[in-house]
């Protein structure tokens, strides 16, 4: 008898499918450590981090159904956790805002922002989640050395243009719902995207192996645009 834990993931969510609730409990298991860790590079908090997986689970399983196994499981889960980990940041970036401009009568400072810093861009931090594991799907392509000149260019960007990078090459999200997430119109968002790409090329212009590992490292089923600049 094949054990749950001898089965691939596209193997349990078959058996999920099916009715077998053991199958993703194995699922929850195999990825609720590095499901947490994501979380946690991004919301910063171990308790907001361990909301954001246990809902991530919940709605990662109720939308089995639309699971298409041409990518990979974790690149389709990775995108659940990390789109509601920015939204829970906003929140708390909001929540934090509007306490601060209450207390100071609209003078007080933000110390925590809704942006991915520059910071945040480093061994620990987005790409590497956390652990000595890349969690990002994107940087299973791309050796340390690489991912770590990545982490620089994106460093030399302006916040603006890196959110709407990591949104659209990380989380896999669509034009309209970047906007939608960050509150700017459709023509705001390719804009960014645009000159975003534009300057990390310059950037990593002298760096060809990583730019061809770029080119051709997939994330949920998109090709990354950062090294070639084609059609987005």
């Amino acid at each position: 008898m094949v054990l749950l834990r001898e089965k691939t993931d596209d193997e349990l969510v078959a058996l999920t499918l099916a009715g077998d609730a053991t199958a993703f409990r194995e699922i929850y298991d195999r990825y609720y450590e590095r499901a947490r860790a994501v979380a946690f590079s991004v919301v910063r908090s171990f308790e907001d981090a361990e909301d954001v997986v246990q809902e991530a689970f919940v709605k990662a399983y109720f939308s089995l159904k639309n699971y298409r196994a041409s990518s990979s499981f974790y690149t389709w889960l990775y995108r659940i956790v990390f789109n509601m980990a920015l939204d829970v940041r906003r929140k708390i970036a909001k929540n934090a805002k509007s306490a601060a401009s209450a207390s100071t009568g609209g003078g007080g400072e933000q110390s925590f922002g809704g942006k991915i810093t520059q910071e945040e861009i480093s061994d620990g931090g987005i790409l590497a989640g956390g652990g000595s594991q890349p969690l990002d799907p994107f940087a299973e392509y791309i050796n340390g050395e690489q991912r770590s000149l990545l982490e620089q260019g994106l460093r030399q960007i302006s916040a603006e243009q890196r959110e709407v990078i990591l949104l659209r090459e990380v989380a896999g999200l669509d034009y309209g719902e970047i906007a939608d997430k960050i509150g700017v119109n459709k023509g705001t968002v390719m804009s960014r995207l645009h000159y975003g790409r534009k300057a990390l090329r310059e950037y990593l212009g002298n760096f060809e192996e990583l730019a061809t590992s770029l080119g051709s490292a997939a994330v949920g089923g998109s090709k990354l645009k950062i090294a070639s600049g084609g059609s987005k």
